[in-house]
């Protein structure tokens, strides 16, 4: 068995593991599977408050407005690989 299987296997068996692993090492959004997420899904997906999200002015934030969609219909949609950007915005913000 080569190292490659071994490491496969082992994820196979124990994925929570291998997401803890992950994660220590600095990698948060491993569950991150949809590529457009409410605002409500957003705010859970980065741990932000949904309440505080909107009764903040980081949502209007001009970065965070760019990576809107609205095209989709009458609720805000977030591009998943957008999540790191409006995370390090709020906490900018935040402070």
């Amino acid at each position: 068995m080569n190292v490659e299987d071994l490491v496969f296997n082992t994820i196979e068996q124990n994925p929570q593991r291998f997401e803890n692993l992950l994660t220590h090492l600095g990698y948060t959004k491993t569950h991150t599977l949809k590529k457009n997420l409410t605002t409500k899904e957003m705010c859970e997906q980065l741990g932000i408050n949904y309440s505080s999200w909107k009764q903040s002015d980081v949502r209007n934030d001009i970065r965070i407005v760019r990576l809107r969609d609205t095209t989709v219909g009458r609720n805000h949609i977030y591009k998943s690989k957008d999540l790191d950007i409006i995370e390090r915005i709020w906490k900018e913000r935040k402070r």
